[in-house]
């Protein structure tokens, strides 16, 4: 079992990273983004929030290309700023194909060639809340 993830944060904030703006690109017009980070410093617990963590490092490259055309979502200003429905975007379903690999500890780890959404489900698209509304 294994939890690789980006620590908690000092705000809270869990499972994410910060990766360099140019390791992430959107063509909206031609409904396709890519992730590409190498070298990603993650963290090993082990299982999700264990007592023992140990540094990890992790290579992604994720292509999500839409499968549809887009449909607007969301309330926008419309209904309080709690309510769920407080964003507009728009998204279309989408297919996600892409590699992942990574080191902890002298082991090494690598997905199986062509890993997608296939069947699962993946969306592209744009979204503004908060104070973006």
């Amino acid at each position: 079992m294994h939890d690789l993830n980006g620590g908690i944060h000092p705000n809270g904030l869990f499972w994410t990273v910060a990766v360099p703006r140019s390791a992430f690109s959107l063509n909206v017009h031609a409904g396709r983004a890519r992730l590409r980070a190498r070298g990603v410093p993650l963290i090993e617990t082990f299982v999700c929030g264990g007592p023992n963590a140990v540094p990890a490092v992790a290579d992604v490259d994720v292509v999500w290309d839409a499968v549809e055309a887009p449909a607007d979502r969301g309330l926008g200003n419309g209904v309080p700023p709690t309510d769920p429905g407080a964003f507009v975007g728009r998204f279309a379903r989408a297919r996600a194909a892409g590699s992942f690999s990574g080191t902890i500890l002298g082991f090494e780890f690598r997905s199986l060639p062509g890993a997608s959404s296939d069947p699962g489900f993946a969306q592209i698209g744009t979204e503004r809340n908060g104070v973006f509304i």
